[in-house]
């Protein structure tokens, strides 16, 4: 019972909205690298998906998303 009055409390002071705020940014990097994980994948070792980017810009890709 103590701990339903607490939940409410907390969502009227809006707490778990900062609270989910947070851990979304605690995540951020987490995406960053996973996202970029999968566009290097597919524009490296997959050039037929990107036919007019050659081999250099790729490259340059590469840098770009793990620096």
């Amino acid at each position: 019972m103590e701990k339903m009055n607490l939940l409410r409390n907390m969502k009227c002071n809006g707490d778990i909205f900062l609270l989910l705020l947070l851990l979304l940014l605690l995540l951020l990097p987490f995406f960053y690298f996973f996202f970029s994980f999968i566009l290097y994948f597919f524009f490296f070792f997959f050039p037929s998906f990107s036919p007019s980017f050659p081999f250099s810009v790729r490259c340059l890709l590469l840098l770009l998303f793990f620096s």
